[in-house]
């Protein structure tokens, strides 16, 4: 069986967040809206207490909101990323997504989440200063949050990951890719000179937005990772995913 197309993927990623658009926006609303106004307002009281100015409070500020962020993304968002897949899940079984079912979803998933979600996001977000390891990070992990999600069994996420997405990167590059032009690149631009002069409801909506597109990247790699498993070389812990996916949704 071929490998899944990534022209494919894309299509269905984009048609499951449009016909649950609601219900990822309050995923990113809270995850995503709110978590921006918290680490940016925190960011922005704390870091002129380190004693700098110009650009050296710049940089502190950018990099203790980057600390903030990752806090962030192991408390909140170990219960948003699962939150986002209960999106696909429904789909892979034929049902309904429902708000309340992803909320649920979300937080009965979330403990187990939280540490490789936590330890992925911050090495993505460590190797983002220098750009290139960044990349590769984010290549690296980008089945982190199905697998903590859909195979409860698994004891090393990062490295699972790591091991499937090696014969998946380039794929998954040209789906980062167009998150990339369509909408990163102009995020970061927009920080550094647009954001700060922002009134807060601007700011809860580009973190909302910013959050939107990290939900549509986890639709797109779900599908990926659910894909090596229809394979006849199947993995153990594809037996794990195919429970989770027979699995009630709450």
């Amino acid at each position: 069986m071929q490998p899944i197309a990534v022209s494919r993927v894309i299509a269905n990623a984009s048609r499951v967040l449009a016909s649950n658009f609601f219900i990822a926006l309050f995923i990113s609303m809270v995850a995503g809206g709110l978590g921006f106004l918290v680490t940016d307002s925190v960011s922005a009281a704390v870091a002129p207490k380190f004693g700098l100015s110009g650009q050296g409070l710049l940089v502190a500020s950018t990099l203790f909101q980057s600390l903030l962020l990752c806090i962030w993304a192991g408390t909140v968002g170990a219960w948003a990323a699962p939150a986002q897949i209960y999106l696909w899940v429904q789909e892979e079984k034929k049902q309904v997504a429902s708000l309340g079912g992803a909320i649920n979803y979300g937080l009965n998933r979330a403990s187990r989440v939280a540490l490789p979600h936590f330890m992925a996001y911050s090495l993505v977000v460590i190797g983002n200063i220098v750009i290139v390891p960044g990349i590769i990070f984010g290549l690296m992990f980008a089945f982190v949050d199905g697998i903590a999600t859909l195979d409860p069994q698994e004891r090393s996420v990062l490295g699972r990951s790591s091991r499937l997405t090696s014969s998946r990167r380039g794929s998954i590059f040209r789906v980062m890719l167009v998150a990339f032009a369509g909408w990163w690149l102009w995020f970061q631009l927009g920080l550094v000179f647009f954001v700060p002069t922002m009134p807060l409801w601007q700011k809860f909506g580009v973190g909302t937005i910013d959050h939107l597109v990290l939900v549509w990247i986890d639709l797109c790699m779900v599908q990926f990772y659910l894909d090596m498993f229809r394979k006849p070389a199947a993995t153990p812990a594809s037996a794990d995913a195919a429970a989770e996916l027979r699995a009630p949704g709450t």
